[in-house]
């Protein structure tokens, strides 16, 4: 269960997380052998404001914690990377998960915590 306060994380589906437009978000890499120690570590690392939600990848056993926006600024050790954790920092993901992409051996993840913004919108 949830600690007080917090809800439950829900599935999206098969594949990576992805914002309302279908853009990936910048992670943090930690090792996981269950959804449950990706959830827990990806807690830890970011802030509710900055968590849109995770995606583990089964087969190689590595967490991804979907940040969105801005928070990742620097690579590991730097910008709220921790240390000996990789980070991504060239996607634009933002908002919350919206989609997962469907690939096979993956599973995503929403933070039904997650505060931030939408992603920005452009005319059309």
């Amino acid at each position: 269960p949830a600690p007080s306060g917090l809800l439950s994380w829900s599935l999206v589906g098969a594949g990576s997380c992805q914002d309302a437009t279908g853009s990936r978000y910048n992670t943090i890499q930690y090792p996981a052998d269950s959804a449950s120690e990706c959830e827990a570590a990806c807690s830890a690392a970011v802030p509710p404001s900055s968590l849109a939600g995770y995606h583990h990848d089964e087969t190689l056993g590595l967490c991804y914690c979907n940040v969105s926006g801005d928070y990742l600024t620097g690579w590991t050790g730097f910008g709220h990377c921790v240390r000996g954790a990789p980070c991504i920092i060239s996607e634009t993901g933002a908002g919350p998960v919206a989609s997962s992409s469907g690939l096979d051996g993956m599973v995503c993840l929403r933070n039904p915590n997650f505060v931030g913004t939408a992603a920005p919108t452009t005319a059309a």
